[in-house]
């Protein structure tokens, strides 16, 4: 009874933090999570049906998704999103449009 409690414990204890701070802030960008088995397509409906505008693609089951309205995240669940979450968690997986690549030569 006290083992299980203690494991039962420790993963609260560490499983709550991360729930918080992956909890969507109004008004900043959230990340639309659906089922991997749908399509692109199917991802961007949810998004659509939601009244939310794709900031990107980062999947095609993961789409980084900003809107004005205070009820964008109870509109994605309600349109078929798996999970909606906070979207500047994903900022270290994002590519950086401003960051350049050296590799690469322009054509002249």
């Amino acid at each position: 009874m006290a083992r299980s409690f203690v494991v039962l414990f420790g993963a609260a204890a560490l499983l709550l933090p991360l729930a918080v701070g992956a909890y969507p802030v109004p008004g900043e960008p959230v990340a639309v999570i659906g089922s991997p088995f749908r399509s692109e397509a199917d991802q961007f409906g949810i998004v659509a049906a939601a009244g939310g505008d794709v900031v990107q693609s980062v999947a095609s089951f993961v789409t980084i998704v900003r809107g004005d309205d205070p009820h964008l995240v109870a509109k994605l669940y309600a349109a078929g999103a798996v999970a909606v979450i906070r979207g500047s968690l994903l900022a270290g997986c994002l590519p950086s449009a401003s960051t350049p690549n050296p590799t690469l030569k322009e054509n002249v």
